[in-house]
């Protein structure tokens, strides 16, 4: 893969008033700010329930660099126990990058005296939502083994301040996650999670467009309580079951009165060909809370029926 153009407007400190200390021995720390990464929406409080750490000090989420990319356990985290609030995924725990599908520029605010060896970031597969752990975690499973976007880093200087990267993101519609590693020279990596919701690319036309999804297959709310801990499922027919097709969330505490929503946005993200929610007079489709959530499919489907089960 070839290596991506860097446009920085970092500050690049001379080594001389580094004093002792060695190019390879500086530290980094920093956050991704644009599209900002989840611990940085902590930071500004569009974030809640996120612990002190990630509220106060989103810059420092480094451990080990991998071969893999990736931590070895606690992906959001950064495999770091001060910042496992990090670590909790459903479709509405987290504020939303809204971003076009395409071009993206990424933007990192390195906060210390750096030396990075490299820039890698990872975009979530398709269907992620179905790759988290007993814990509700994100998994090397939940990402692309490859990544999509890769730069390098010049460790003869020590740089500081904004470094921006000019990526393309492969195929992706709905909420997704980024994932941004920036190497050190230390043997240390920084590790951000971003939350974003992709809309179509210009040229993109999506089936909703063109048919205001005509065909309900299904309501998913149902006279029953739901507590936490239960996992709410929908599996979906046509001739026959589709097994690859089926969507299930856990519900977590607080979220037992909205569950169907929560659901709709589970299918919403994980299916490009159906949409759950309420259809408004002009054909949209859109997850609400205290309503009755249908699911739509386009009139042409091979899909008749979806059946929604809590065990």
């Amino acid at each position: 893969m070839a290596l991506l153009p860097v446009k920085t407007l970092a500050v690049l400190v001379a080594l001389a008033p580094v004093g002792a200390m060695s190019i390879h021995s500086a530290a980094a720390s920093g956050y991704v700010s644009s599209p900002a990464a989840r611990a940085h929406l902590c930071q500004t409080g569009e974030n809640q329930n996120c612990g002190d750490f990630a509220a106060f000090q989103p810059a420092l989420i480094q451990s080990a660099t991998t071969a893999t990319g990736f931590p070895p356990s606690a992906i959001a985290s950064g495999g770091l126990d001060r910042y496992q609030a990090l670590d909790s995924e459903s479709a509405t725990r987290w504020q939303k990058n809204s971003i076009a599908g395409g071009k993206l520029d990424i933007s990192w605010q390195i906060t210390s005296p750096s030396t990075i060896t490299g820039w890698k970031y990872y975009i979530t597969q398709p269907n992620w939502q179905h790759t988290l752990d007993s814990k509700h975690r994100l998994t090397t499973a939940s990402f692309a083994a490859a990544p999509f976007c890769q730069a390098s880093g010049d460790e003869t200087k020590i740089q500081q301040g904004i470094i921006t990267h000019h990526c393309q993101l492969p195929p992706r519609e709905g909420y997704q996650l980024i994932y941004a590693v920036a190497d050190q020279a230390n043997g240390q990596s920084l590790y951000n999670i971003i939350d974003v919701k992709v809309a179509k690319s210009a040229g993109q036309v999506a089936p909703a467009e063109l048919v205001n999804w005509q065909k309900e297959i299904a309501t998913i709310d149902m006279p029953i309580a739901v507590k936490a801990g239960d996992v709410v499922r929908a599996r979906f027919f046509g001739a026959d079951e589709e097994p690859n097709l089926e969507t299930k969330v856990t519900i977590k505490a607080g979220e037992e009165t909205r569950w169907s929503a929560i659901l709709a946005e589970a299918i919403n993200g994980q299916h490009a060909d159906i949409r759950a929610g309420v259809r408004s007079t002009e054909g949209d489709v859109t997850p609400a809370q205290h309503k009755i959530n249908n699911i739509y499919v386009a009139e042409d489907s091979y899909l008749t029926s979806a059946v929604i089960s809590v065990n």
